[in-house]
């Protein structure tokens, strides 16, 4: 295949490289694979924006 890195592949492309490490046979690249995600969603969902769109409060941290 071409070198490309991943933001300059199409959706389809992205996913498809998505799903090939999470589905690996190689332990390193699922294990980075999922840290990966679970990263990306703390990240998303500790943005205090979010949680009232999911029907949450932030939790008001003292000094903040």
């Amino acid at each position: 295949g071409r070198l490309a890195t991943f933001s300059n592949l199409d959706p389809e492309e992205q996913l498809h490289h998505w799903q090939a490490w999470m589905s690996s046979g190689r332990l390193v690249r699922r294990k980075v694979a999922t840290g990966l995600r679970k990263f990306l969603s703390f990240a998303f969902y500790s943005q205090p924006e979010i949680a009232p769109l999911l029907g949450y409060e932030m939790p008001h941290l003292a000094g903040g």
